[in-house]
């Protein structure tokens, strides 16, 4: 029998590995590359949460904090605490101690993968390669807490909303159906056809709409994509942002399980929308609860900002336990009854 002869094998293999997940992550985070580093804000804001550094990090300072290897290791070391990491150089002021540092935690990040080494080394760190940086921010989030916030947005949220119902301000529909603003725009509506027919019924925009939702929240990187277009075209406002930006429903919260007394309620809700931010900050720095939030999100909020910050203060909150629980039922408590005002609406 003839060996099969295959002209363009080498082609068709490379056809092939395309299609692979690792390599159609990598060409997503080959996109993020002309992204500014105010797109991916948040992720500066989540590191200055976890006081890894004893400077306060900003988007000027970060690659330079990034650079020894040293953040990133103790950023594993605290989310991953099984892994064990020995010869760290805290201090690596020489080159060679720095990218030591850095060859060690990529080689934890990317587990030898070698679509993730072919994007990000330890000598772009080192050089302070912004975009190459930027990429790596993107993949650091994405493995330590996006992958986990799109999993526990709707339970998370529900476990809000079971308290805000209580104060009669539950959260709005769209906030637990759709808290990461992931939308489809209505042409997309025009464009489902699950049957291969003309036809565009409610069942199969439906079907479209999860389709679509999953596509975008697959990684971080598609999500700050989607996020990065949709605000050039758009001013629209999501419903968590109108929900939380204001940080009442966070004072009920807090006010629930005993950490504020309702003198401190009254008074958080007459407060301006910047002393509010900083009441919260004060609030936060107090329990030791990673402090997200920042007096920057008052005139910008971000969903993302947002869903980890209620991520931070529920893990608190159910640790520290409920003994300091106020008994809602028993007091026959009434939201309008505490503040004497008609401007919140419930939908």
């Amino acid at each position: 029998m003839k060996p099969l002869i295959c002209a363009h094998k080498g082609s068709v293999y490379n056809e092939i590995t395309k299609q692979t997940t690792l390599a159609k992550n990598k060409d997503t985070l080959q996109k993020t590359k002309y992204l500014d580093i105010s797109s991916i804000s948040v992720i500066v804001d989540w590191l200055n949460s976890l006081q890894l550094s004893k400077k306060n990090i900003n988007e000027q300072n970060i690659y330079e904090e990034l650079q020894n290897g040293y953040l990133i290791l103790r950023l594993i070391q605290l989310y991953n605490p099984q892994v064990e990491i020995k010869g760290i150089f805290p201090k690596a002021r020489k080159k060679i101690c720095a990218i030591q540092n850095l060859e060690k935690a990529l080689s934890i990040i990317y587990g030898n993968n070698p679509y993730y080494y072919s994007m990000v080394s330890s000598l772009d760190i080192y050089e302070q390669r912004e975009k190459k940086i930027h990429i790596l921010l993107i993949q650091l989030f994405n493995k330590f807490e996006f992958s986990i916030l799109t999993r526990i947005a709707a339970p998370l949220l529900n476990w809000y909303n079971q308290t805000l119902r209580k104060f009669q301000v539950p959260l709005h529909r769209e906030t637990m159906r759709n808290p990461f603003d992931v939308t489809p725009r209505a042409h997309y509506k025009e464009k489902v056809h699950l049957r291969g027919d003309e036809s565009s019924n409610e069942e199969e925009y439906k079907s479209g709409e999860t389709k679509w939702k999953d596509c975008i929240l697959n990684s971080f990187a598609t999500y700050v994509l989607f996020k990065d277009k949709v605000e050039e075209a758009d001013n629209y406002t999501p419903h968590i942002v109108n929900d939380f930006s204001d940080c009442i429903k966070i004072f009920l919260i807090f006010y629930r399980y005993g950490y504020i007394t309702q003198e401190q309620l009254r008074h958080a809700n007459i407060l301006d929308i910047r002393n509010k931010y900083f009441f919260l900050g004060n609030l936060l720095k107090k329990l030791n609860i990673p402090i997200v939030l920042q007096n920057q999100y008052f005139n910008n909020p971000c969903e993302v900002a947002i869903l980890l910050q209620l991520k931070f203060i529920q893990f608190f909150i159910r640790n520290e336990g409920y003994e300091k629980a106020i008994d809602l039922d028993e007091e026959h408590f009434f939201f309008s009854d505490l503040f004497r005002q008609k401007d919140y609406q419930v939908e």
